[in-house]
């Protein structure tokens, strides 16, 4: 797999699994195999929407807001 600031680029067939720590808000998951899956752990608004936006074949998951959740659900 290879890693630009704008895009990932793989050569695999199947659906892959990113796990992104790199905190570069321009990522772009256009190029993934339908079914792949995208964590974010650096989690931005501008991202996600990047990602989603990129054809709809990534299913995104922000770590960031996902920690937030649970946390501000443990408040209640």
């Amino acid at each position: 797999m290879r890693m630009r600031p704008e895009s990932i680029r793989t050569r695999e067939q199947e659906p892959v699994n990113v796990l992104d720590f790199s905190g570069e808000p321009r990522m772009n998951g256009g190029n993934l195999p339908p079914g792949s899956v995208w964590l974010d752990m650096d989690s931005t608004p501008d991202k996600q929407r990047r990602i989603l936006k990129s054809g709809g074949n990534v299913t995104y998951f922000s770590a960031r807001m996902w920690m937030e959740a649970k946390k501000n659900s443990l408040k209640s």
